[in-house]
């Protein structure tokens, strides 16, 4: 009998006692998950929460002192976090302030009241930041400001405790009126409201702001990775119940997949959140910048989106990134950008003439082909993690490779093959030893030597020694015998063997020679057009000819080169060398740094660093550059080749050794050989 024959009290026939058991089991299952999930992501707060604190205790106190020191009260533990963890985070929050304050600003001649809503607020405490800040620098605000901190129930009452046992931020909110506890409002004072609500909960959402927020005339609406960990048909409802109010403002920080899943800091940062059991419910539905634009424009008719880089580029001025950059040394730029480019802030707002980002010139990079000339292949390495290490060619098939920053700095020396499915193997090493470092070079000058030169320990402790590494075949080592120090020091910098005696040196003081058999920088004549003297270049070097490509000018924005420069060296018997520099092609997908680069035939391979204007993914991580006709096309790669070393692949490849990076607060990503080779 089909379903349509059935009869009626077939239809409706009652559930058995072991089908309403099963039936009340799963209902119980799906509450305790629900209720499993909420608390996990109620954890995420605790490792955000200790990271502001860092930033806090490390920035906030220099560089904006009027907004008191707050996170105190709700971390009993203070932990400081790595620079590059700390400017993350700094970014974050500065970059929600400032949005708050230019909304702000377009509001405060008239007679607005102004209310400022975070939901999945945590323990963050950003009223108690503003409030501070404005009764020095705006006290007429006090009157018309009013914060709003919505959370999970159970976690909203253990802020209160917590302000309840402040003195200072008691003083700060001033005496508590009247509460609705029936509807989750457990404290409420003239600016200042701490509200317990499951943001799924779209109905008491409603009510709780129809109570709370029924005064303003401008509604500021935050949610900094709080939304993000709830699925978007949940979220979304959230959205648009903001975006009814009048003069409404939402300002939205969550991830992004710029290049997809594959890419090695999107993994991390989703494998992260997974095993937490927080998994990021958004991202997947919004990777893009474009589609965060389109998901806000179903509710408000304003949209303004860029990620982090671009909040860091425009949002802060350059006489604040100088004092940033004076508050703790500072090396992790490739990190920090592909970090910032993982983040979007978005702020939407359904009032004319609203928008609070300045404009700025198109940075869009077009896509190139693909060239089919060359094929991609990677290969990892069991063990072994260093990002800046020194590497040069010892066989056709394989690249002897010293130092380098993995969890710690290293003074090994490691024999990595290349082709072949032999893992590394660490070298014995003798005689006068370097200490461990990163950021130097390790250049070949003959069939059993090689020379190492800078790096650096911490950052802003650069080395200027120089060490000649002999080669021992019997012992399957080398020794060590240290030549002296060049005149400055140096570090991310590049050398290129020249002859037998003499090493070229491109680094933030421009050209140098080294003379490894008198030990002594020689002066070298530079021709053609001005060239700035970057940091962190690629540059390579073969027949005479060699390309500049990118480097910083200065690393306290950074400004970025987008140029590549050829230089062209002659050398003069018995007389000092000259090198002609030219332009040669100036693209913004060149704007990178921390790459390597390779003379291969007729073409430049360009691979890996970090790229400030647009993420280097899949299309952009490696390029090739045709050196006649100066056609720009990709190879696929999805990998993170950040500080990596090059080494000649015989005659029709080449391989980019090691390299990688830490991702931010989710874990490291390390390479292993990717191999660049010509189809045949």
């Amino acid at each position: 009998m089909t379903s349509s024959t059935k009869k009626p009290e077939e239809e409706t026939k009652p559930l058995t006692a072991n089908q309403l058991a099963r039936q009340r089991k799963k209902i119980e299952k799906d509450r305790r998950r629900k209720q499993y999930e909420d608390i996990q992501i109620q954890g995420t707060n605790n490792s955000s929460i200790v990271s502001k604190r860092s930033v806090e205790m490390l920035y906030t106190t220099k560089l904006n002192p009027e907004m008191g020191e707050w996170f105190k009260y709700f971390v009993k533990n203070p932990k400081r976090r790595s620079p590059a963890i700390n400017r993350g985070y700094w970014i974050r929050m500065e970059s929600i302030k400032q949005l708050i304050l230019r909304i702000i600003e377009q509001n405060k001649d008239n007679d607005n009241i102004i209310s400022i809503v975070n939901l999945g607020c945590g323990f963050d405490p950003v009223p108690f930041q503003l409030l501070s800040e404005f009764r020095t620098t705006q006290p007429e605000l006090l009157k018309r400001i009013n914060f709003i901190d919505i959370d999970y129930p159970d976690l909203v009452q253990n802020k209160l405790n917590m302000i309840n046992e402040s003195n200072e931020i008691l003083s700060i909110i001033g005496e508590s009126h009247t509460t609705h506890k029936d509807l989750g409002i457990i404290l409420s004072t003239e600016n200042y409201s701490l509200v317990g609500c499951n943001l799924r909960d779209s109905e008491l959402f409603n009510r709780q702001l129809s109570t709370i927020n029924s005064s303003a005339t401008t509604s500021i609406f935050i949610a900094e990775v709080s939304l993000a960990y709830m699925k978007p048909e949940h979220a979304n409802p959230v959205i648009a119940n903001a975006s009814k109010y009048p003069n409404s403002h939402f300002i939205i920080l969550e991830q992004l997949l710029p290049s997809g899943v594959n890419h090695p800091f999107a993994k991390k940062m989703m494998y992260h959140f997974a095993h937490l059991r927080s998994p990021l419910g958004c991202v997947e539905k919004y990777p893009l910048i474009s589609d965060q634009v389109e998901r806000f424009k179903q509710y408000y008719h304003t949209v303004e989106a860029n990620d982090l880089m671009y909040n860091w580029e425009h949002l802060t001025t350059n006489e604040l990134k100088r004092k940033v950059s004076e508050i703790e040394s500072f090396d992790e730029w490739e990190e920090f950008i592909i970090f910032c480019q993982h983040y979007v802030i978005v702020h939407a707002t359904n009032t004319e003439g609203g928008e609070v980002y300045p404009s700025t010139p198109d940075k869009s990079i077009e896509e190139f082909e693909i060239d089919s000339e060359f094929i991609v292949e990677s290969k990892p390495l069991e063990g072994f993690e260093r990002k800046f290490p020194g590497v040069c060619n010892i066989t056709q098939d394989k690249a002897l490779v010293f130092g380098g920053s993995g969890q710690t700095r290293s003074n090994e020396v490691y024999e990595i093959p290349l082709t072949m499915d032999e893992q590394p193997k660490k070298l014995e090493n003798t005689g006068e030893i370097p200490l461990a470092r990163q950021g130097h070079t390790f250049t070949q000058i003959n069939s059993n030597s090689a020379l190492l030169i800078g790096g650096r320990s911490r950052p802003g402790v650069e080395y200027s020694d120089v060490y000649k590494y002999s080669i021992n075949k019997e012992v399957e080592g080398g020794v060590w015998e240290k030549l002296g120090n060049v005149e400055e020091t140096m570090a991310r910098h590049s050398t290129m063997k020249l002859n037998d005696t003499q090493v070229l040196i491109f680094n933030k003081n421009g050209f140098s020679i080294y003379n490894h058999e008198k030990n002594e920088l020689e002066k070298v004549l530079i021709n053609g057009c001005h060239l700035s003297n970057f940091i962190s270049s690629g540059v390579c070097y073969s027949n005479n000819v060699g390309y500049i490509v990118g480097g910083m000018k200065s690393e306290t924005e950074p400004t970025v080169s987008d140029t590549i420069y050829k230089f062209t060296v002659k050398q003069n018997e018995g007389k000092s060398i000259e090198i002609f520099v030219e332009e040669y092609l100036k693209h913004l997908s060149m704007s990178r740094i921390g790459c390597g680069c390779h003379i291969l035939g007729n073409k430049l391979i360009i691979a890996g660093g970090a790229n400030p204007y647009k993420l280097l993914g899949t299309k952009l991580c490696v390029l090739t550059v045709d050196l006649d006709s100066k056609e720009i096309k990709y190879l696929p790669a999805d990998e993170m080749l950040i500080g990596c070393g090059t080494a000649k692949l015989n005659d029709d490849g080449v391989s980019f050794v090691a390299g990688g990076g830490v991702c931010y607060s989710f874990g490291s990503y390390y390479n292993g050989v990717v191999s660049i080779t010509k189809t045949h």
